[in-house]
This record gives C-alpha cells, structure tokens and sequence, in this order.
C-alpha cells in the first residue's frame, strides 16, 4: 500500500547542464575573432555552465536560470516579476521599470533559449515583446554539442 502511495505522489528527477549567459566585456588579448565584438562596444555574452538536479516541469529551469542571473548581477536584476511556462514558451511579467533593459533582455533570452525553450515573452508596464534568438543584440558563444559523445 505505501509503495502504490508514494508512487503516486513522486516525481521524476534528473541532472541537468544548462548555461546561462552574461554579458562581459572583451579588454584585450591575442584573439582572432575580436572583429566580430569591434561593433557592440567590445561586449559579447559568455555561457557559464551550472549542473543541478530538476524535476519534471520545464519552468523549474526557467526560474533557475533567473535566479542565477539574479544572483550574478543583483544590482540589475532588482526588479519583481511573474514567471510562467507555456507550450514551450516563457513568459515574463515585470512590473516596474528596468534600468537595463537591453542587457536583461539579451541575458534572459539567450540563456533560455539555448536551453531549449522556443520563444520568450516580455510583457512590460505599457508594451509586450515576443522575442527569440534573432532579437539578441550581442555575439555570443554558440554551443557545440558532438552527438557521439
């Protein structure tokens, strides 16, 4: 009886790679690919990667994913927000003004769809966004997985 119980009520965990994407900027080095970042003011996002065990429910990646974004940049990230997962789709509700916009912007769309969500949507104090990879305003790292591996 308490296996057919508890088999009701679990859920499936697992552990997950996902990164999340800050924005930085390039000062100086020997790198060849520095033409590409001459036109963004020498500002590119990179990807850090974090390993956690989730559940079985998309939005927990989601909301982790901000959480880590608010944890790296609190200064910027300061602000209240609704967060919801739909077909695949994000939708965040902020409720004030954002000083950053472009930065919370680009931050939060690269590193959620990069993690496999389709499209996110901003739905802002007067206006709403629905944004996808081609609204990114910055270079980024382009992750290569090998299918082999």
């Amino acid at each position: 009886m308490f296996l057919l119980f508890f088999a009701f009520n679990a859920n499936a965990t697992h552990w997950l790679t996902y990164y999340v994407y800050y924005e930085t900027e390039y000062d100086q080095g020997p790198w060849v690919g520095v033409a590409i970042i001459e036109n963004t003011n020498y500002k590119y996002l990179v990807p850090v990667a974090y390993s956690e065990m989730f559940g079985s429910e998309n939005i927990e990646i989601a909301k982790k994913i901000i959480f880590r974004l608010k944890e790296k940049k609190p200064e910027i990230y300061n602000f209240e927000y609704e967060i919801a997962e739909k077909e695949n789709e994000i939708t965040l509700t902020i409720k004030e003004e954002i000083k950053e916009n472009q930065i919370v912007k680009n931050e939060i769309i690269t590193s959620l769809i990069n993690n496999g969500f389709t499209k996110v949507i901003f739905r802002f104090l007067k206006k709403e966004e629905v944004c996808t990879i081609k609204n990114v305003t910055l270079p980024y790292f382009k992750l290569q997985y090998n299918k082999n591996k």
